[in-house]
C-alpha cells in the first residue's frame, strides 16, 4: 500500500514474526528526526507503542509492546526504512483492537503521525486526531465524511416550489438581453464567434485579466477561476490537515468551516455579540480563539446573514491578528464586497493586505448573474494556487465558454450592474425598516452595513425554525431559519435570514404582513 509521505507493507519473517516496514525519503527522516528532537518525543518505535496506548487509553496495554524493537536499514536506493518487528502474540493483540475500535491500519496512524506531528504545539494532539478518528469510525463516519449542507438542502426542498423567496442571496438576476444590452463591444464579438469547446483550466485570459483589476496588487497569474463553493473546497484540501486549527466567523456558509471538521481539523467558531446596533465580531474574541498554530482563519465580510462589516481599523487588526501566527493563511470570503450601503465602509481586499490570504468572488451575489455558475480565487501565494489549481483536475477542470464570456461582459459593466443592484436594495431597506418598526413586538431588527440579507430576530418566543416552516406551508413564502446555519446561541435567540435584492419584495412583505395580522387575530 503506498501514502503520499511513505510505503507501508506488511511480510511475515521466517520466525513468525510480523514486521511493518515504512519507506521513509531521506529528506523526510531528516524532518522526523528534527520533530523527534523538538518535540521531545521518543524514537519512532516508542511513538507508535504511545500513540496505540493512547487510542485505546488501556495503561496495561502498553507492556504488550514492551518487546517491540526499531532498527533503520537501507533498502531501495534512495530510501531508509525503519522496520517495526512486532511478535506473533502482538499482531493478534493489535488485530483484535483495530477491529474493535475501528481504528486505521498501522501504516495510515504512521502516516498522521509523520504529516501532522509537527504541525501542533503539543504531540499528545496528534493522539487526539487518531482518536477522533477512532470515534469517527465507530460511529460510522470518519475524516473524508461532510455532513449535509443544512441550507442548501432547506433551499433545495423549497426554492424551486415556494412561490414567494424572501431569503435569496443574491440580486435580481439580469436576463440575456439585459446583459447583452450593455455589453462592450470586444465581449460583444467573443459572444458572436463563440466556440463551444474545451477552456483553459484557469479561466480565460481576458477574464483573469478583467478579474485582477478589481484589486490593487494582483495580476492575472494571482487569479483562478472556479465555481465559488468549488474555491471553498479545494482551498481547504490544499491547505489543511487532520490536526490543524482553524477559525471561522459563525454563523456563516457552512462549507466554509464544515469541510476544515471533514477533514479532521478542529475548529473554533467567531461567534458575534448581540448589541444595540445588530451582531458583532469583537476583534479581542477572535485574539482568544487563535493559537501560535492556527493554520486558518476563514471570514466574510460583507457578513452572510447579519450583513455586519468591521471598520477598517478592526479589519487591519483582523489581518495583524493572523499574520501574528506562525504560518496562517487569511481565507476572505468577498462574494458580497461592493454592496455596502457607505462606500466608505467598503474594506480593502484581503488579497491586497497579506501575502498569505485568499480572496473568494464571483459573479453570483454582486453581479447579479448567479447563473453563470463563475467565481475566482486571488491569491499571492503562488504554491498554493498551484496546488489548487492540481485539485481543480478532480473537480470541473475548466469552466463553461459560455459563462466565462458572460462573466467578462459583466465585468466590464461592473459600474452599471452595481448601481442597478443598489437602487433596488436600497429601496427595499426602506420597506424593511417600516415593517420591522410596525412590528416591533414581533421582532427585534438592526440594518445591515452591506449585503444583500439580513438576520431579524423573532421576538415571540416562538422557535424561529417552526416559525419560518409554518410561513412556507401555510402561505408559501420562504424564509431562512437560524436552524440553516446550525445556529443555536446559547441565550435562546431566535434568528432568521430575510434577502432583499429582489424586485417582487414589496409584493411579498405586503403577504408577510397579512398572514402575521391573521395569525394575531387566531
Amino acid at each position: 500500500r503506498e501514502f503520499s509521505i511513505f510505503k507501508c507493507k506488511v511480510q511475515r519473517s521466517w520466525m513468525g514474526k510480523v514486521e511493518f516496514k515504512v519507506a521513509v525519503e531521506p529528506h523526510q527522516l531528516l524532518w522526523l528526526h528534527d520533530a523527534l528532537r523538538i518535540y521531545n518525543l521518543p524514537d519512532l518505535g516508542k511513538t507508535l507503542r504511545c500513540l496505540i496506548t493512547y487510542v485505546q487509553r488501556e495503561e496495561n496495554d502498553a507492556d504488550v509492546f514492551g518487546k517491540t524493537r526499531s532498527k533503520p536499514h537501507h533498502g531501495q536506493p534512495g530510501k531508509v526504512e525503519q522496520a517495526f518487528n512486532v511478535e506473533s502474540e502482538q499482531e493478534v493483540w493489535l488485530k483484535e483492537k483495530a477491529t474493535q475500535h475501528k481504528l486505521p491500519d498501522v501504516g495510515k496512524v504512521v502516516r498522521i503521525l509523520l504529516e501532522y506531528g509537527m504541525l501542533v504545539a503539543d504531540p499528545a494532539e496528534v493522539f487526539g486526531v487518531i482518536r477522533k478518528m477512532a470515534r469517527s469510525a465507530a460511529q460510522g463516519g470518519g475524516v473524508g465524511q461532510i455532513s449535509p449542507f443544512k441550507l442548501e438542502r432547506w433551499f433545495a426542498k423549497y426554492e424551486f416550489t415556494a412561490p414567494y423567496l424572501l431569503c435569496c442571496s443574491d440580486c435580481e438576476a439580469m436576463s440575456m438581453k439585459e446583459l447583452l444590452a450593455i455589453g462592450d463591444a470586444e465581449s460583444l464579438q467573443r459572444w458572436e464567434s463563440l466556440s463551444l469547446g474545451y477552456t483553459e483550466s484557469a479561466g480565460l485570459p481576458a477574464l483573469l485579466t478583467e478579474i485582477a483589476s478589481t484589486y490593487d496588487t494582483t495580476t492575472a497569474e494571482d487569479i483562478l477561476v472556479v465555481v465559488p463553493e468549488e474555491g471553498i473546497f479545494l482551498t481547504m484540501l490544499a491547505l489543511l490537515k487532520p490536526g490543524d486549527h482553524v477559525v471561522a466567523t459563525y454563523p456563516g456558509y457552512q462549507s466554509l468551516f464544515e469541510v476544515a471538521r471533514s477533514i479532521g481539523c478542529h475548529v473554533d467558531m467567531w461567534t458575534p455579540e448581540p448589541t444595540d446596533g445588530g451582531l458583532h465580531f469583537n476583534v479581542d474574541t477572535l485574539k482568544e480563539l487563535m493559537k501560535p498554530s492556527t493554520r486558518l482563519v476563514a471570514v466574510n465580510f460583507p457578513h452572510n446573514p447579519s450583513g455586519f462589516i468591521p471598520s477598517p481599523a478592526a479589519w487591519a487588526l483582523i489581518v495583524d491578528a493572523v499574520k501574528a501566527a506562525d504560518d496562517c493563511f487569511l481565507f476572505s470570503d468577498e462574494m458580497y464586497r461592493g454592496l455596502e450601503f457607505e462606500e466608505s465602509a467598503r474594506l480593502a481586499s484581503g488579497v491586497d493586505q497579506y501575502a498569505k490570504a485568499i480572496t473568494l468572488c464571483g459573479m453570483s451575489k454582486v453581479y447579479a448573474l448567479p447563473g453563470l455558475r463563475i467565481g475566482w480565487l486571488a491569491t499571492r501565494n503562488a504554491a498554493l494556487l498551484n496546488r489548487i489549481k492540481e485539485l481543480k483536475d478532480y473537480t470541473t477542470i475548466c469552466s463553461s465558454a459560455p459563462s466565462e464570456v458572460l462573466a467578462l461582459m459583466g465585468l466590464r459593466a461592473r459600474e452599471q450592474i452595481i448601481v442597478r443592484n443598489m437602487s433596488c436594495m436600497r429601496a427595499n431597506l426602506a420597506l424593511l425598516e417600516a415593517f420591522f418598526a410596525k412590528h416591533n413586538d414581533k421582532f427585534r431588527w438592526s440594518p445591515p452595513h452591506g449585503g444583500t440579507v439580513c438576520f431579524p430576530e423573532l421576538i415571540t418566543g416562538e422557535s424561529s425554525d417552526e416559525w419560518c416552516q409554518a410561513l412556507v406551508e401555510q402561505e408559501g413564502i420562504l424564509l431562512l431559519p437560524a436552524a440553516a446555519y446550525d445556529y443555536q446561541p446559547q441565550d435562546g435567540r431566535q434568528h432568521f435570514r430575510i434577502g432583499f435584492a429582489r424586485n417582487n419584495m414589496p409584493e411579498v412583505l405586503n403577504l408577510l404582513d397579512t398572514w402575521l395580522a391573521k395569525r394575531t387575530k387566531g
